[in-house]
C-alpha cells in the first residue's frame, strides 16, 4: 500500500489512506474515501462529551498537502 505523505501546517504527516481525521489530542484515523471519513465523524460528534474535547477535522491529501474539508459532505448531485 502507497504512503501518503504531506504537510498540515508546519507538520508533515504520513498515513496508509488518502483521508484522514485529526483530533484536538493530535491523533489521526486513516480513511479511504471521503464518505467513510464523513460516515464516522458523524457517528463521532453524537457524542456531546467527545465533540467538545476533541474535535475532529477531515483532511484529504492534494498536490502534498492535507488541505482541511468542510464540516459537512457536499451534497449528492440529483439523479
Amino acid at each position: 500500500m502507497p504512503l501518503h505523505i504531506g504537510t498540515l501546517g508546519k507538520s508533515t504527516l504520513c498515513a496508509q489512506q488518502p483521508i484522514i481525521i485529526r483530533f484536538k489530542n493530535a491523533s489521526l484515523l486513516e480513511f479511504p474515501s471521503l464518505e467513510e471519513a464523513y460516515g464516522f465523524l458523524t457517528f463521532y460528534n453524537q457524542n456531546p462529551t467527545g465533540r467538545a474535547e476533541n474535535p475532529g477535522k477531515i483532511y484529504q491529501l492534494v498536490s502534498g498537502v492535507w488541505l482541511e474539508q468542510p464540516d459537512q459532505p457536499p451534497p449528492k448531485p440529483a439523479t
